[in-house]
């Protein structure tokens, strides 16, 4: 991990051809209906992406505050997590991307200190098409989970709007998660479909998307999300809207969950998120 912080900040000051730099800040609130475990959070995030020439550095840290019940648990959770990638565009399309996701500190769950490799190539047809295959292993430290995504995007354009649409199918294969009772409810394995949208129009933006399938443990979000506690996520929707003013960009986007508390069998909880993130570019 070191290593790529280091090449991100020489980055900064790396003399090439194209240079883009963009720093993200959100704040973010979490509502849980029916848990058993959990009551509401709050989620803070920065993050930098760093393009020089052929080579993207991207880089996130966040920290979650998050209310429980007592009982069952004695103390409320704080967790925090690093993410870290790494991609580099040959000239004839071919895209190497590398990642590294770290749980920092968890202070109840024993899958703290988890930390997922991945590695992916994608190539790109032409302007409107891009194909990627990335595979994750995650060390959850008492058991192990290979995952597989396969991403395609299509780009095109409608009078003054740019869309692209995005298909996304994850398989996820769980290791030795019979080996104690925060994995052992899981199923061996899982494939989960997701359907994206996004349009950029003038100074606006709008995205859509929706997850169909079950899930747990999984590394979400190109690589910058890891769900590392005992959630198996069922129906995942998501909507947002944001604009462009001068140098900045303000998102707002709501995701709403469905899931299974794992070790109590606890289904029927329902997760709400409200996000709210500004980003800068220079």
């Amino acid at each position: 991990m070191r290593y790529i912080l280091v090449a991100m900040i020489m980055a900064i000051f790396l003399q090439g051809d194209e240079v883009k730099s963009s720093v993200t800040t959100s704040y973010e609130i979490l509502d849980f209906k029916n848990s058993i475990q959990k009551n509401e959070g709050n989620r803070y995030s920065f993050g930098a992406d760093i393009i020089v020439d052929a080579s993207q550095y991207q880089l996130s840290y966040e920290k979650t505050i998050t209310d429980t019940k007592k009982p069952p648990l004695t103390k409320d959770l704080q967790v925090s997590k690093l993410f870290a990638k790494y991609s580099y565009k040959l000239d004839n399309g071919v895209k190497v991307n590398f990642n590294h996701l770290n749980v920092l500190s968890d202070n109840i769950a024993i899958t703290n200190h988890a930390k997922s490799y991945g590695i992916g190539l994608g190539y790109g047809f032409g302007k409107n098409y891009y194909v990627n295959f990335t595979q994750y292993y995650s060390d959850f430290r008492v058991f192990d989970v290979y995952q597989s995504d396969l991403k395609f995007d299509y780009k095109f354009a409608l009078d003054d709007a740019k869309i692209k649409l995005t298909t996304i199918v994850k398989y996820l294969d769980l290791k030795d998660k019979n080996s104690n009772s925060f994995s052992k409810n899981a199923d061996d394995d899982y494939v989960t479909l997701g359907l994206k949208l996004h349009t950029h129009y003038k100074d606006y933006h709008f995205g859509a998307g929706a997850f169909f399938g079950k899930r747990v443990f999984a590394v979400m979000n190109d690589g910058f999300k890891l769900q590392h506690h005992a959630m198996e996520f069922d129906k995942t929707y998501m909507v947002g809207v944001g604009k462009n003013i001068d140098d900045f960009m303000l998102m707002l986007k709501y995701v709403y969950q469905e899931a299974t508390e794992l070790p109590y069998k606890n289904d029927g909880v329902e997760v709400s998120n409200v996000v709210a993130s500004l980003t800068y570019k220079f």
